[in-house]
């Protein structure tokens, strides 16, 4: 569905003088229909950049982004983003703040009704009324969500949604996303710093290497669905976070040990 070919990316600096800041370098992966893929990597290893790419926020330098075989050239109505910060606006309720979503795709008023059961899906019936400065960071990241899901996008592209959130609240949203992911199916592509994260939401974990941004590890993740926190005492997550963590945070002599990893540059 989702195919990355090739793709580098290169920042010019303000001054002319100074070095071009490469953040990919020769990017490739696919990404299957209603697959959930994970993206970690040290900061400033491109994570933010592929996806942002996806979106159609930036054009490659080389290479190319392809949807259904359709070069990327810009934002699609069939590409939704959530960022770490909500983004919502302050002085409009919950509901106008997820109806803004079908309203800036339109043109029009949204539908109400359409309206009111994507706020039942984020479990946010009873606080349509409420400014988001009344809600909680996580119930503030479900209304953008929400706001994000209501256009019905085939790819959902979400750049750290949980990094700003405390630790009991980001488990909650985890938990919060595998129960959406399993009811409306659509490609989700996770931007994380969290090895946990990654692994109990995902099909599949990308590892990748500090800049310039390459695939270090294309890692499938087999554990049985649907997942709960207490899959992270089993042996097979364990021996998931030690491949990805002899990436992240290598050892001498410690290599991927995993039959299921892949290192392709």
């Amino acid at each position: 569905m989702i195919e990355v070919r090739s793709v580098s990316k290169i920042f010019s600096p303000p001054r002319r003088k100074a070095a071009p800041s490469i953040a990919l370098d020769d990017v490739s992966v696919t990404i299957g229909e209603g697959e959930f893929l994970s993206i970690i990597g040290p900061s400033g290893c491109g994570k933010t950049t592929l996806l942002n790419l996806i979106a159609g926020f930036e054009k490659p330098n080389g290479g190319g982004i392809f949807v259904d075989g359709r070069e990327v050239r810009g934002p699609g109505a069939e590409r939704a983003v959530v960022f770490q910060q909500p983004a919502l606006y302050p002085w409009l309720n919950v509901r106008s703040n997820v109806a803004l979503g079908l309203t800036l795709r339109d043109g029009r008023a949204a539908d109400q009704k359409r309206v009111s059961r994507f706020i039942d899906i984020v479990g946010l019936n009873g606080f349509e009324e409420h400014r988001p400065y009344h809600l909680s960071g996580g119930m503030q990241q479900r209304v953008a969500i929400a706001r994000a899901l209501i256009t019905e996008p085939r790819i959902l592209l979400m750049d750290e949604p949980f990094g700003a959130l405390d630790a009991q609240t980001r488990h909650d949203m985890q938990e919060f996303l595998l129960e959406l992911w399993q009811t409306v199916r659509c490609t989700v592509l996770f931007v994380t710093h969290d090895v946990d994260e990654a692994i109990l939401l995902s099909d599949r974990v990308l590892v990748m290497t500090p800049r310039p941004g390459r695939i270090a590890l294309d890692m499938p993740i087999s554990l049985e669905r649907p997942r709960v926190w207490d899959v992270v005492m089993t042996e097979e997550f364990l021996s998931c976070k030690r491949d990805v963590m002899s990436i992240v945070r290598p050892h001498p002599h410690h290599a991927p040990t995993s039959a299921r990893s892949e290192t392709t540059g």
